[in-house]
């Protein structure tokens, strides 16, 4: 298992109650495809008045800068907390993804991206 893989599992098994459950009894030094995948419905269950946003929030309330939200179209919206590094990494890793399809500072788009202002609005 790689470092940073490593170094993100020891950090879900600190701060989440979710992952600590879920990763219960499973080998987390061992091969990647071996671990449980995490499904929406999983993580809509861990809503409860204690955690609001869900049981797999690994921040403080005071870390979360930003919220995004679901539409609910498929059933109850999903709350998405972001801490001020997370918004950060998703503007450079936005503004990286439009500057290698030719997007330079200034220039305006029509975005044909099927993301909303969660994925296009923390970039844009």
């Amino acid at each position: 298992m790689s470092g940073a893989l490593a170094k993100q599992i020891a950090y879900l098994l600190e701060r989440s109650p979710f992952y600590r459950e879920k990763l219960a009894g499973h080998d987390v030094d061992g091969p990647l495809d071996t671990l449980p995948l995490t499904t929406k419905q999983e993580l809509r269950a861990t809503v409860t008045p204690a955690h609001p946003m869900g049981a797999h929030v690994c921040v403080p309330r005071a870390e979360i800068a930003r919220i995004y939200s679901t539409s609910g179209t498929t059933g109850t919206p999903s709350y998405i907390p972001l801490t001020t590094g997370d918004v950060e990494n998703w503007v450079t890793g936005s503004a990286r993804s439009y500057a290698l399809s030719g997007v330079r500072p200034g220039e305006r788009i029509v975005s044909t991206y099927n993301a909303g202002p969660f994925a296009a609005g923390a970039a844009l």
